[in-house]
């Protein structure tokens, strides 16, 4: 990977993911990527018991839900981020984050083996990542019926984290007040 990461050019992936995008921290990317999952870890320790599996409206997920999905999530955009960035054309279809929520039973695992889970995968992915040359980022795909490289979507991952901790940080906010 090169020494400095430039986030990806508006071309390079469909506008639904600007929002993500835009929820990139400025400064050495990889350092705030790796960075996340203590970051989750940090947020989420000192919850009340029970915390973690109730909604919190205007939600419907718990927060359990919101980590299994940020898992979901790493786990299909890293396999897709490979798939570009090797340059294999076959066209990637889109998910419903939904029927993994509800099919996973994320209310039945610890919020620890959560954290745990999401903790290796994004260790994985920052070995990927590393690895990948300019070469292999800016390959573009299709994803979901849209264009993509692979730099876009190893930037989505990142922003895609800093959205739900986001609004994670203030159901955790208004759980312990």
């Amino acid at each position: 990977m090169p020494d400095t990461l430039t986030p990806p050019a508006p071309g390079e992936y469909a506008e639904y993911y600007q929002s993500y995008i835009d929820h990139v921290p400025a400064g050495p990317f990889m350092d705030s990527f790796a960075g996340q999952p203590d970051a989750l870890r940090q947020l989420l320790s000192d919850l009340p018991a029970g915390e973690d599996n109730k909604p919190h409206p205007p939600y419907t997920w718990t927060l359990r839900q919101v980590l299994g999905h940020l898992i979901d999530v790493e786990r299909l955009f890293s396999t897709r981020m490979l798939i570009v960035g090797v340059g294999d054309k076959t066209p990637i279809p889109g998910m419903d984050q939904n029927d993994y929520v509800d099919g996973l039973n994320y209310e039945h695992v610890s919020l620890t083996s959560l954290l745990d889970e999401f903790a290796a995968l994004r260790a994985a992915n920052v070995l990927l990542a590393s690895r990948m040359e300019e070469s292999h980022l800016v390959q573009i795909g299709t994803a979901s019926d849209a264009q993509v490289s692979a730099r876009a979507l190893l930037y989505i991952l990142s922003g895609h984290v800093e959205y739900h901790a986001a609004i994670m940080k203030q159901r955790v906010a208004g759980a312990s007040a």
